[in-house]
């Protein structure tokens, strides 16, 4: 699950929207208030600045069949609203689907 986290989130900053398809899950939202389904995350990860680095900390995952819960700290060195340097972190749940044999993420969760 590591690596499908890392893969997302370097595509994430790459704005690569072909792999932000292949990995997120045709029903995927991510959750929080309000709701951002999947199409409006992909326009954000797009449209939005995202830095030149990114780390994943605390990682963990649990799995149950063809479920994975993966949580961890992700720290970005950009706001993505404003473009300006900034240090900001955000604690991540991510349910993972495997799909035809493909880990999908299918919920994000965000706790600011």
């Amino acid at each position: 699950m590591l690596v499908r986290e890392q893969t997302l989130t370097a595509a994430l900053q790459a704005d690569d929207r072909s792999t932000l398809e292949a990995v997120l899950d045709r029903a995927f939202v991510l959750r929080g208030y309000p709701d951002v389904p999947r199409e409006v995350w992909i326009k954000n990860a797009i449209d939005l600045c995202w830095g030149r680095t990114f780390q994943l900390d605390d990682f963990a995952v649990r799995r149950d069949g063809d479920l994975a819960i993966a949580s961890f700290v992700l720290t970005f060195d950009q706001d993505p609203v404003t473009c300006q340097p900034a240090t900001l972190r955000s604690l991540l749940t991510d349910v993972w689907a495997r799909d035809g044999g493909e880990w999908r993420l299918l919920v994000g969760i965000r706790a600011a």
